[in-house]
């Protein structure tokens, strides 16, 4: 009988950055435990086409009707990032983990107040349900902090943190925040697990293929900017991301291939990458549109990371799209609106040059650096074919922490 692990707290497999830390999760546990079975634990509803046979999805379901009583009171605490209450999911999930010989927490930055309390009440909870349960417990591949605007909450999670049997931190940023709120032992850093995936060619087009053959440069770019700028509303960023495409297409001979990355079930632009981008290409003229392309919604992080892997250089938003290009060897300019995006070029290129703040993002800026990066390319690409081979050798390493756990545990 395989190995039962646990994986909680990922986001939707239709943001391909969740996939590829599942993907890439697997991945890693398999060479240093072997074949496992694996229960996939998400408030998404998830289907079990994009996932590979052994991890079985169970959508986490909270017993909330629509316009009852708790259901309002819920909206209530979103609208004013107040804490999750102990909601139902908690008894059903336990049944579920029944077997699990360790728990992995792969929410990935969910541990964080960017986003109030909304994600990261509901990882403790089940960290501590799986404590509870006598299962090992792992934060995975993690981005953690910072809670420092809530000091009584920092003590809280901090005195959390202490308890889980191990944390995985991704980038220097979390490890340092984590030895001021939480020195323990309890914490190593290692790359995200997305690293390890491997790109999967898919069939194209004759018309697409001439497309790549030619010199392109790759960008994602992410209605999510419009929430963490700061500068912008919805509207705003999306003329204002159609004027840096415009700018790119009349500045630098080369086609732009636009990758979205996350992708929405219930077609809502705010979530999903590909309308917005959809919508840029469209506002294009028709002379610039023979030289754009969209990148379809069907495709997994691995045809993604294929896709990236034929880019002469990459501008991304989303940070597993800037994982991939750094991982295929493609130099890469990273628009930041949370510190993963610091952190992981530090952990890639040891360090920030090639980061824009989106609250600084400008077509002046993003033209500035997209010359300097073609001008360094060659080095860059140099850096990361020396580097990269040595960081997934990390990412593998780190396997050997979850095989350690399961060995005292047995």
């Amino acid at each position: 009988m395989s190995t039962k692990i646990a994986l909680l707290g990922n986001g939707p497999i239709s943001n391909r950055g969740c996939q590829a830390i599942v993907v890439g999760t697997q991945e890693i546990v398999r060479r240093a435990v072997g074949d496992c079975s694996y229960l996939l634990a998400s408030f998404a509803n998830e289907q079990s086409s994009g996932l590979p046979l052994n991890i079985k999805p169970y959508q986490l379901r909270v017993d909330r009707h629509r316009w009852s009583l708790s259901w309002w009171e819920h909206q209530a605490r979103k609208i004013l990032r107040l804490s999750e209450n102990k909601v139902s999911f908690l008894k059903l999930l336990s049944s579920e983990l029944e077997g699990s010989k360790v728990a992995l927490s792969i929410g990935g930055d969910g541990y964080s107040i960017k986003y109030g309390h909304f994600v990261v009440d509901r990882l403790i909870l089940m960290d501590r349900l799986a404590k509870s349960l006598g299962i090992p417990t792992v934060i995975w591949g993690a981005s953690i902090g910072p809670f420092s605007k809530e000091p009584d909450f920092e003590r809280e999670i901090g005195e959390h943190l202490n308890s889980v049997d191990l944390i995985v931190v991704r980038e220097i940023l979390s490890l340092e925040y984590m030895k001021t709120i939480s020195p323990a032992s309890n914490v190593v850093l290692a790359p995200d697990p997305a690293v390890v995936i491997q790109p999967l060619p898919f069939e194209v087009d004759k018309e697409f293929e001439d497309f790549l053959g030619d010199p392109c440069i790759g960008i994602n770019l992410s209605p999510l900017i419009a929430d963490h700028s700061g500068s912008y509303d919805l509207n705003d960023w999306r003329m204002q991301a159609s004027t840096i495409i415009k700018s790119i297409l009349k500045e630098f001979e080369f086609n732009v291939l636009l990758v979205p990355h996350v992708f929405s079930n219930a077609d809502v632009v705010t979530m999903d990458d590909e309308l917005f981008l959809r919508g840029i290409y469209e506002s294009l003229d028709k002379h610039e549109q023979k030289r754009t392309r969209v990148t379809s919604r069907d495709l997994t992080c691995q045809n993604l990371k294929w896709l990236i892997g034929q880019t002469t250089i990459f501008i991304g938003a989303r940070m597993h799209a800037t994982v991939a290009a750094f991982t295929s060897f493609v130099p890469c300019i990273s628009i930041a609106y949370s510190r993963k995006a610091w952190g992981m070029n530090e952990f890639m290129l040891g360090s920030t040059q090639w980061v824009i703040d989106a609250n600084n993002l400008s077509c002046v800026t993003l033209i500035k650096m997209i010359r300097e990066l073609l001008e360094e390319r060659a080095e860059i690409e140099t850096h990361l074919r020396n580097i990269i081979p040595i960081i997934i050798d990390q990412a593998f390493e780190s396997g050997q922490e979850i095989k350690r756990l399961i060995t005292r545990a047995s």
